[in-house]
């Protein structure tokens, strides 16, 4: 068995994505504002309509209070495989099929990375991070689960454009698949990922590789 020190400098190299800053105003500061104008006009006018929309705002506010934190990487993808907040670290072995998908609703169009894992998550997790404080349990999270061990991403919260992701996650895992990269294993505890990648230079990869 395989122990995976996330804080590592080897496992903090790659490819890394945070929250939008976009997100974090809209989601965040400007529905939890609304929802204290509210709360407090309500109580201070004695009006319960106000203030329960008030406290309904700012749960909506706490629920993606996450998305504040656009230091921290969110998605991202090293050596080791791809590494997700809130889930783990999966092995590149075991992920079968990365695609960018696109889900169109009415007039909105929202945007998901997919990856189709070869068995189910607890048998694929390097590390697994899905012991979470209990409070962090009702907040929002950059994954969900679909059947046929589908790891879906949604993407349109998330600092980097989606063709971009997608193609850096691909060249991460075809480039660590042909040199033979990669382990297998499981780690024994959680930790932190690494610190946000900045902008590659003109003649990097999207995966931080030098371009050939």
């Amino acid at each position: 068995m395989i122990k995976i020190d996330p804080a590592n400098s080897a496992y903090a190299t790659g490819y890394t994505v945070a929250y939008s800053t976009d997100m974090a105003n809209a989601r965040v500061y400007g529905v939890g504002g609304v929802g204290v104008v509210l709360l407090v006009s309500g109580i201070w006018q004695g009006f319960m309509p106000a203030i329960l929309g008030g406290l309904g705002l700012m749960l909506f506010a706490a629920h993606f209070l996450p998305m504040a934190e656009t230091d921290t990487p969110r998605i991202g993808a090293s050596q080791y495989g791809a590494f997700i907040e809130g889930l783990g670290l999966i092995a590149w072995r075991d992920i079968e099929d990365i695609k960018h998908v696109t889900i169109a609703v009415r007039t909105m169009t929202t945007h998901e990375l997919q990856l189709k894992l070869s068995q189910p998550i607890p048998d694929v997790l390097l590390a697994d991070w899905r012991q979470l404080p209990w409070y962090r349990l009702f907040m929002h999270l950059p994954w969900r689960m679909s059947d046929g061990n589908v790891v879906r991403i949604p993407l349109d919260t998330l600092s980097r454009p989606p063709d971009e992701i997608e193609r850096a996650f691909r060249r991460m895992r075809d480039f660590h698949r042909s040199s033979g990269g990669g382990v297998r294993g499981r780690a024994v505890k959680p930790g932190h990922v690494p610190e946000v990648g900045k902008p590659m230079a003109p003649n990097s990869g999207d995966d931080g590789t030098a371009a050939s």
